[in-house]
């Protein structure tokens, strides 16, 4: 009789068991995060238009089970809803004091790296390390770097609608240079790499650096372990290729054992033949990318190309044009 009476017990519980887990994933699936940006391409911005930080984050949590629901609106207003608890948090934001007040940030999973453009000829490294005194610059209406020269006299800002238009305005003698973040130059250099070297000098230090993160509120239950979680999908996913598939690039640079110095990371284990022209710096740690860097291939690191076994060493078909995934942008140079 105890061995029936046992037998009912383990089965009623295991029944509650089952429905509490049922219960529990059910609501998951009713309550996502609620995530707000502001918009800011190619970072952020409504769907179907393409947004790589808003594709890696939600890709990320998407692996460790954690649904979202992403608003696009106006930025004081994405700041104003996560104080008030209207959203959870954001997927592209850069760290301030005021912030880490009442967020909590994850490692950053890439940085907005300002360059300025200029046309050949000209000197803009000597530019981006003296100023622009008395010169014109080209920034693009909304962009959320454009608050860094607010209070600047000597120089003469001139205004566009998109990164399209500022080219067309630098290559009409329009403006003496214009500010672009790095991924578009690294879209640019893919889709139109000889009118770029023909036509214009990039410099090859960043004139601003922004390192970006994804954000949560404190009091929200659960943040601590949703953001130690994402840390480590966001480094296995620059492992695995899925960084290079949602950027539309071939080859990264990222610090991917937290040493603050970044290794170049190929799309997949056959690298090429020859060591890259280009790559574009994820992050690491907000230094400049250093003129020599490991390499990180299969899982291994390299000291050089030279390093590297043959066996990655394949033919690779590398697409000269952005891929779906990539919102490139086209100049015409003509």
């Amino acid at each position: 009789m105890m061995k029936i009476i046992k037998k009912i017990l383990n089965i009623y519980l295991l029944t509650i068991l089952m429905l509490s887990l049922s219960i529990s994933s059910s609501f998951a699936q009713e309550s996502p995060l609620k995530l707000a940006s502001d918009q800011w391409p190619p970072f952020t911005d409504t769907d179907p238009n393409s947004a790589v930080a808003l594709n890696l984050v939600r890709e990320a949590l998407r692996r460790i089970n954690v649904e979202t629901e992403v608003t696009i609106q106006d930025f004081e207003d994405v700041m104003t809803g996560i104080e008030h608890n209207s959203f959870d948090g954001s997927a592209a934001l850069w760290m301030t004091g005021d912030r880490e007040n009442f967020l909590l940030f994850s490692n950053a999973y890439m940085q907005n790296q300002l360059v300025l453009v200029g046309k050949r000829g000209q000197d803009v490294d000597l530019l981006a390390m003296n100023g622009l005194a008395n010169r014109s610059l080209g920034l693009v209406d909304g962009y959320a770097y454009n608050r860094d020269f607010e209070n600047v006299d000597d120089v003469t800002l001139i205004h566009s609608n998109s990164d399209e238009e500022n080219f067309q305005k630098l290559l009409n003698d329009e403006v003496d240079c214009i500010l672009v973040d790095a991924l578009l130059i690294e879209y640019l250099l893919k889709d139109q790499s000889e009118e770029v070297r023909e036509h214009l000098v990039i410099s090859k230090r960043s004139f601003i650096i922004k390192p970006l993160y994804f954000a949560l509120r404190k009091d929200l239950p659960g943040a601590e372990k949703i953001i130690k979680q994402f840390n480590k999908e966001i480094k296995k996913m620059a492992n695995d290729g899925t960084y290079h598939q949602l950027l539309g690039l071939d080859w990264l640079a990222m610090d991917m054992n937290n040493d603050g110095i970044a290794e170049l990371i190929p799309k997949g284990k056959v690298i090429g033949t020859v060591p890259p022209l280009s790559s574009y710096m994820v992050y690491a740690d907000g230094e400049e990318k250093p003129t020599s860097m490991k390499y990180y291939v299969g899982g291994k690191y390299y000291d050089s190309w030279e390093d590297i076994p043959e066996k990655h060493k394949g033919t690779v078909n590398v697409s000269t044009s952005p891929d779906a995934s990539n919102p490139g942008i086209r100049v015409n140079f003509k």
